[in-house]
């Protein structure tokens, strides 16, 4: 679900902002799109933390943790704008 998310809020934003850089209502999308994917990630991290704080395993709540770690890593907010040389 989160991927679909994610490709829905920012594909649209940065066709615009590539063609139009200077578009504020895409680059607010934009920003929006990532700050919901961040929450995602976070909440599945969290989600982890609670299972482990309730006292769940490492083995169950690891994955959660290294799942959310790893989307923090993926998800890292870059726009590909042209070159103004």
């Amino acid at each position: 679900m989160a991927l679909v998310l994610r490709s829905r809020l920012l594909a649209p934003c940065l066709e615009i902002l590539r063609s139009n850089p200077d578009d504020a209502q895409a680059l607010g999308r934009w920003r929006t799109g990532n700050i919901v994917s961040f929450v995602i990630a976070e909440a599945v991290a969290l989600l982890g933390f609670a299972l482990k704080f309730l006292g769940a395993s490492w083995f169950v709540a690891a994955p959660f943790f290294a799942t959310g770690i790893f989307l923090l890593l993926i998800w890292t907010p870059r726009i590909d704008l042209p070159s103004q040389a």
